[in-house]
Formats: C-alpha cells, structure tokens, sequence
C-alpha cells in the first residue's frame, strides 16, 4: 500500500503536481496567442535548499533530450515536413523546449511545492527512447513515474498499484490511471474509453479497444487534415509571411480578399455584388452601396443611406452609413433602428460603426455607457485604445493609457506597437514589436502592411506523426 502524502500537502500543490504531469513532455503544438511572456530564465528553486537546481537539471538532461528527438524525428519522416529544417535546427528549438518546460516549474519550486531532482534520473533515457522507438512521445503519465525530473515536496515515490486510487493521475511501474480514477495495468487489445487505459504507444480506438498508433502513408503530400489517414497529421511550417492579396484567391474571410471582392462560400474571393443585387453572404455589397433591406427581402445593395435613414447592415452589423455620418443609437419613440446623422460631439453617447465620436473627440467607457470626449494623457485611465491620446495605447491591465513600445520590446497583447507596428514572435517564439510587416516578412494573425495577406508560404504540408509537431518550427 502506498505511503499517504506529507501532512499539509495543500490542495494548489495537488494542482502543481497535476500540471507538472502534463507539462514535462507536452509538446508545444501551435502558436502561443499574442502575449505570451517570455519564459524566466531556469534559475528558480532548489533541491534541500540548494540553488540553480532547475537549471544544473536543464544542462544534464535537455541536450540529451534534444538529441534523442532529434535523431528519431529523422528516422520518423519529420525531415518531409516543410521547413521542418536539418539536425542543427531541430537540436536547438527541441533543447530550447525542454528548457522552456523545466523553468515553467520555477515559481512552484521557489514557493516549496515541487522538489528538483538532484541529477538526471536513470529510468529518463530510456523511458524517452522506447516511446520515441515508436515515433511517439512519451506518455506524460509514465514518463513522469519513470523521469521523476521535478516531485511534490514532501511527497512518497510509493505509488499505488493495480486496484488502488490514483495519485494525481499517477500510478506505480506497468500501471496506469484508468477512467474511474483507479490504478489498472492496461492490456494490449484490450477494452477501453480514454487513452490512459491503454498500454503505451497504444491509442483508443473507435471500436472501444486499444490500438497500436496508425502511421501508414508516412511522408505523403497533403492540403488539410482529411488528406492524412490513421493518426497521422498534415504538417507544415507554422510560418507565416505576408503575401499580396489576389483576385479570385483562396480566402478564409473577407480580409484576403483585394478590394471589391469578399470571401465566398467556397472559399475563394469573388467580386462583390453590384446595386440591386443580393448581398454577399449576408453582408457585403461593392464599394459605394450596402446591404438594405425593403420589407421581408434578404437584403439588396443599395446607396449608403443618408442622414436619417437606418444605418445599413454590415460585417459587425447594421451600423454602415454615408461617408461623414455615424450610426446612432435611436433615442426618441417611435424610433426603433439606429439611424444615420452628425458624428456625436462631446459628452454624448459614443455612435456605432467606424465613425464613433466627432473629429478631435474619442469613445470612453463611463461606467455601462460610452460616451464622447476628448483624447487623455499617458497614466489616465481608459477602457479603449481610442481613449488615448496619439502615440499611446490603453493598457488593459493597468487601465490606463500609456507610450506605444519601441521595436524588439517584448508585447502581450498586440496593442502595445502603435498604428505603424505589430506584435510578431521571433525565431523563438517570443513576441516582439516590430514595425508593420511588408511583402515576404513574418507575421501573425492580421498583421500586414494595407493590401497584403497573412499566410502559410507552402501550397501543402506532409503526413507526419504527431510527434513532428513537439517544438514549434
């Protein structure tokens, strides 16, 4: 029987543990969204009160790591992969993940929730290497029984065995935690209805039965998850760059498409609808008209209404006026449909659409309302970007208006670079501002300099393992 844990053991270092187990070998899979801080440096925590253990860990385990990857993603076909890149690149950004994982212990390990192995445990290269033997990485449950890297502190390495309950989803050698929460020693073939059932290397299958992993057609071409069979993905580089935008062109929405055009039901980008036609999907109408509706029709596209007409229905809805008009709330009965008129001036209601305030005025958030007033000074408070005067963003943490970052500063959350700027991850993933990316220069999201679309550079991917996707490239 397992010896229970340490008295005390609260239940946020039960959390710690848990997130531990999944992140000591999870992979990083796709792009981290806008605002991911950069990761502290592997110095944090002990082991009995010693310093530097996390990062004398990183040194005697992550260039083995790296390599071991690196050696089974070739002999894997992740080498097929678009710009998957040779060995030298793989040993880096696969050493530079197996830091990033170890230092994301380090707060846990200062407050005294985990303890850092003293040295590289003996059971680590081979539980690594069995798995990657497979072309699979290690299962998190196991690899962290068999590579105990970081442990809670306080806490026994007796594990339970078959029958017993699971100990934050970990159980002792040869076992593993089954769906209702108990050890079980999981069978090849066998019944199951999670993949913690199953024997490692195995999955679940459709049929409620462990399966080996399916990686048949290793290698091929491929335009999109369908193309890939079994367990097999259809990778390519996460890369993207902006690309000119072209006429008649693929298009996920309306933004990829070149002016006069949105992004069809097919998608490919076709030319906007003309006056009197129906609007495109729903909404789009070409330049000088929007969707209007008379009676029960699905809507037309007509003239941009004018002063005192109802704003017409756009993308974000039906706030689309004239040019020089804005879309009014309607505040006098019978009224019920926003209507089109002046810009608000100062200390009214903030208007719908693309024209919210009177020029030299901005939209602030009062309370519930919205209201018109002029542009604040860094350290006022503010609830929109507009709120801030030139040259500064809102700070949302803050709640207050502050200077647009200078280029190559570390950003969080994208508004941080300025009009003229983005916030784009580098070569190892952290984001930086940079100033607005042009024609074949890397980007995220939508990003790009007016007429350029944000993309993949690769007409298609490759059928890979999973496995191929564990460090961004």
């Amino acid at each position: 029987m397992a010896i229970p844990l340490a008295r005390g053991r609260s239940a946020w270092q039960s959390r710690v543990m848990r997130n531990a187990v999944r992140v000591l070998v999870m992979p990083i899979v796709a792009l981290v969204a806008c605002g991911g801080d950069d990761p502290p440096p592997v110095d944090g925590g002990a082991h009995d009160g010693g310093s530097g253990a996390l990062e004398a860990l990183a040194d005697g385990w992550c260039p083995q790591e790296a390599a071991r990857f690196c050696a089974a993603a070739e002999a894997c076909g992740c080498e097929a992969i678009p710009e998957f890149g040779a060995r030298a690149a793989c040993l880096s950004r696969a050493e530079r993940g197996c830091r990033d994982r170890l230092a994301s212990f380090a707060s846990a390990v200062a407050a005294g929730a985990l303890e850092v192995a003293p040295a590289v445990p003996d059971g680590c290269a081979a539980a690594y290497e069995a798995a990657l033997a497979r072309c699979h990485l290690p299962e998190p449950d196991l690899f962290a029984v068999a590579c105990p890297l970081v442990w809670p502190r306080g806490a026994s390495r007796d594990l339970p065995g078959p029958g017993a309950t699971c100990f934050e989803g970990l159980c002792a050698p040869d076992a593993r935690c089954g769906d209702e929460g108990r050890c079980a020693v999981p069978v090849s073939g066998g019944a199951c209805t999670i993949h913690e059932a199953c024997p490692a290397g195995e999955r679940c299958g459709d049929a409620g039965t462990c399966r080996p992993l399916l990686l048949e057609g290793n290698g091929a071409s491929c335009g999109g998850p369908s193309d890939c069979a079994g367990d097999l993905l259809c990778l390519a580089s996460s890369r993207r760059e902006c690309q000119p935008k072209v006429a008649g062109g693929e298009c996920t929405g309306d933004e990829a498409c070149v002016e006069g055009e949105y992004c069809g039901a097919d998608g490919r980008c076709v030319a906007a609808p003309t006056a009197g036609q129906p609007c495109g999907n729903g909404v789009a109408c070409a330049e000088g008209l929007a969707c209007r509706f008379s009676g029960e029709d699905e809507g037309t596209c007509q003239p941009e209404p004018g002063e005192g007409e109802p704003c017409a229905l756009g993308t974000f809805g039906p706030v689309v006026c004239a040019p020089g008009l804005a879309c009014l709330d309607c505040t006098e009965p019978p009224c019920r449909d926003r209507r089109c008129g002046p810009p608000p001036g100062d200390g009214q209601p903030c208007a719908a659409g693309d024209v919210r305030c009177a020029e030299g005025l901005a939209c602030h958030v009062e309370g519930e309302a919205s209201v018109c007033r002029p542009p604040v000074a860094a350290g006022e408070s503010c609830g929109l970007d507009e709120s801030c005067a030139t040259g500064l963003y809102c700070d949302f943490r803050e709640g207050r208006c502050a200077p647009w970052f200078a280029p190559g500063t570390t950003c969080r959350d994208g508004n941080e670079c300025g009009d003229g700027g983005a916030c784009v991850p580098d070569d190892a993933g952290a984001f930086r501002c940079v100033p607005r990316p042009t024609r074949g220069e890397a980007c995220f999201l939508d990003t790009c300099a007016p007429g350029l679309v944000c993309r993949s550079p690769h007409e298609a991917g490759a059928c890979a393992p999973p496995m191929c996707a564990a460090h961004r490239f």
